[in-house]
């Protein structure tokens, strides 16, 4: 076991005797007041210890909306942010520093350890701030961020965006969803030493075949014979719609009697989802998301930048099979017993696939029951006291002091980050006004970052050589802007090539 114990001078001392009930766990993310996956996760993580005797807090953006909701009632500090310039559906916001009421609160807390859920400059002097206080903190990545840029014609962005990636997440031991995950970010230049792998689980309670209802079908005048094929979570781009739409779309215009259910918030993507086949039942929660789950026939989920799955998990505890793409859901479904894994972006290999369940009663039965049995591994209690020895064995590790160290040049990266969102804001407004011009204003956007970027490289370097403390070999910084561009009005783009697991 291990025991946490905290001293008044700001310092941590301690004992290998390990209580979950001692935890006291700070969350810094971006977003929570939109229930996403990042915050889902932070929601069950904190359910969980808190049903244990533990406490939480959670550090978060302001909303910068009036009166802010947010998905649970937890010890939530705002802190300032900047909305993120890109489609605005969801209102993505990025802290924009750690204020020092939230350095207060927190201290006032007494945190055990600090778990760090988006890599945002909140992060950042957070890394710094919990070092200072000898305070353990761990990180969890939650999405592949710089492939999300393919999509908004942003791929000229990427390079800058990993590199900042890379330079954030080796201050800290990091937990990834999947293997695959894991290779993919070794791959690209992350510390594989610093990478483990955490999953994700799923309530199989909420979400059971028992869920099923008739109340669906009679809201909807859906026909007993007909096919309900289940989309799940936001309709942007990144998540294919697109392909979802089309297969549908095909299917319907066969004459085979499917129907699009679609649950989830209203996205840019959601144009792609129209027509009298499709019924759109807004973003759900709790029992009326697991009743829509468990009514449905077929999950169709075609996007290739999910870290885990945790809509192919719910599809499957609620016993539904799933067509999925490989990369991001093939972990979880056994291709031909619990579902299909096709090809990212291969719509013919989607489409054929869906079909097959479309138009076979027994084949979806058999698959919809071996489906609720695989997911019992994935049960929530397990991952939840997985997370908790987590906590226990970096608190083990930081005593040893084998932890990575905090950068040391915070503040070139805070300055990078706001001056990247504003160039971005000013390309966003430009393109807008004066459509010609994108492609120029992209340019200048990136040539903007890359040589303000380059400067304050120097300006760090220069300052560095100055002090000796325990951060002088902070390595050089690469340029940066953590935002996201402007939502096109048109079919995104073909997405950026990925490695593809090996099958």
């Amino acid at each position: 076991k291990l025991q946490f114990l905290y001293f008044i001078g700001g310092q941590m001392s301690f004992q290998y005797e390990f209580d979950e009930s001692d935890l006291r766990v700070v969350f810094l993310t971006a977003a929570y007041h939109i229930p996403d996956g990042v915050t889902m996760t932070i929601m069950r993580i904190a359910a969980y210890l808190k049903e244990r005797g533990a406490k939480t807090m959670v550090i978060t953006a302001d909303p910068q909306v009036a009166d802010p909701v947010f998905p649970s009632e937890e010890n939530i500090q705002m802190v300032p942010s900047r909305v993120l310039p890109f489609d605005q559906s969801f209102k993505y916001c990025m802290g924009t520093c750690l204020s020092e009421e939230a350095k207060a609160a927190m201290l006032e807390f007494k945190p055990t350890i600090i778990h760090f859920t988006v890599p945002d400059i909140v992060g950042r002097e957070g890394f710094k701030w919990a070092e200072q206080q000898g305070i353990p903190a761990l990180a969890t990545w939650h999405s592949n961020y710089a492939d999300y840029l393919c999509y908004y014609n942003r791929d000229w962005f990427k390079p800058v965006l990993e590199a900042y990636l890379r330079s954030f997440f080796k201050q800290v031991i990091t937990y990834v969803p999947t293997p695959y995950i894991k290779k993919k970010l070794s791959d690209s230049g992350f510390n594989s030493s610093q990478l483990s792998i955490w999953g994700r689980g799923v309530d199989r309670n909420l979400f059971n075949p028992g869920k099923r209802s008739r109340r669906l079908h009679e809201k909807l005048n859906i026909s007993p014979s007909e096919v309900l094929v289940l989309w799940a979570g936001r309709t942007v781009y990144e998540k294919r719609p697109d392909i979802y739409g089309r297969v549908l779309g095909r299917l319907k215009a066969e004459g085979w009697p499917v129907r699009g259910i679609i649950a989830g918030g209203v996205g840019p993507g959601v144009k792609f989802m129209q027509g009298d086949h499709m019924d759109h039942l807004g973003w759900l929660q709790g029992e009326d998301l697991a009743e829509a789950y468990a009514s449905c026939d077929v999950l169709l989920f075609p996007s290739a930048v999910e870290t885990f799955g945790n809509v192919t998990l719910e599809a499957m505890a609620s016993g539904v099979p799933g067509v999925v793409e490989a990369g991001c859901s093939g972990h979880l479904i056994d291709h031909g017993v619990t579902g299909y894994v096709c090809t990212d972006g291969d719509e013919t290999e989607f489409y054929e696939a869906t079909k097959m369940l479309v138009q076979n009663e027994r084949l979806r039965k058999e698959m919809a029951l071996a489906a609720r049995d695989s997911s019992e591994a994935w049960g929530m209690e397990i991952v939840m006291r997985k997370m908790a020895n987590n906590y226990r064995e970096v608190a083990k590790l930081h005593a040893e002091g084998k932890t990575p160290k905090a950068a040391s040049t915070v503040w070139v990266w805070s300055k990078v980050a706001n001056t990247a969102i504003s160039v971005m804001e000013f390309a966003e407004w430009l393109t807008r006004a004066v459509p010609l011009v994108s492609a120029f204003t992209s340019l200048v956007a990136a040539v903007a970052a890359y040589v303000f970027a380059a400067t304050l490289h120097r300006t760090a370097r220069t300052s560095n050589n100055t002090k000796q403390d325990d951060d002088a070999g902070t390595e050089g910084i690469s340029s940066e802007a953590s935002s996201m561009p402007t939502t096109p009005t048109t079919a995104p783009p073909a997405p950026c090539q990925q490695s593809r697991r090996e099958k």
